[in-house]
This record gives C-alpha cells, structure tokens and sequence, in this order.
C-alpha cells in the first residue's frame, strides 16, 4: 500500500523564485525534494537545487555525489523531483517519464513535478 505524500505549498513558490532567472532565458531547472517517513506519512522538508546544466528543453544533474552527501549529513530521503518547462506547456515528456522511472525504482510513492 501507498504512503501519504505531503508536499507543503512553499515548495512551489521557493521553486519558482529559485528557476526565474533560468525560466526568462529559457532554460529549464530541476530540484530535489527531499523529506522523512513521520508516522507513515512522507514528508518533503527540503528542496534541493543542486549542480545542473539545461537547455530549452533538457536539465541534467551534475555531480549526483554532492545530492548523496546531503542527504546523508542532513538524515534526508529522495521523495521526488521538481522542474520547470519554459517553452513548453504543463506535462512530463518522454525524457521525463523515463527519469522518473529512476524515482520510482527506489520508492514507488516517489512523485514528479512539473511547473
């Protein structure tokens, strides 16, 4: 069975003031959502931007290694992930599907957001 998944609302807002400067020159960016399992329920607690590089319509990750480590010094889990589309309307491409299946492999209530 499923466990809960919260996601507070300024996890949204902090993204977006965080990827402007990207989104005006029309390049996506990617977060992390990271969180803790509390009384059953997932929780996102941190929004991590890492390293990147990202084009019209591609944001790539680049130093996974620094994602570990701060996960593992802060007692963090990896409960999803978060990215803008600036040229392109509302939905998970191809590319996006197949990423996220990489989420979903190692936590299946993992969740993508698209913004």
């Amino acid at each position: 069975q499923l466990r809960p998944l919260r996601i507070p609302d300024s996890v949204a807002r902090t993204f977006l003031d965080v990827s402007r400067a990207n989104t005006a020159r029309n390049v996506e960016t990617c977060g992390i959502l990271l969180g803790a399992l509390v009384q059953g329920v997932l929780n996102v607690e941190t929004l991590l931007v890492p390293a990147q590089e990202g084009t019209s319509d591609t944001c790539v990750t680049t130093n996974e290694d620094q994602i570990w480590e701060y996960c593992d010094a802060h007692e963090l889990m990896t409960l999803g992930w978060i990215h803008t589309h600036p040229s392109q309307t509302c939905f998970l491409s191809s590319v996006d599907l197949h990423t996220h299946c990489g989420y979903q492999s190692m936590l299946d209530e993992a969740v993508a957001v698209e913004l």
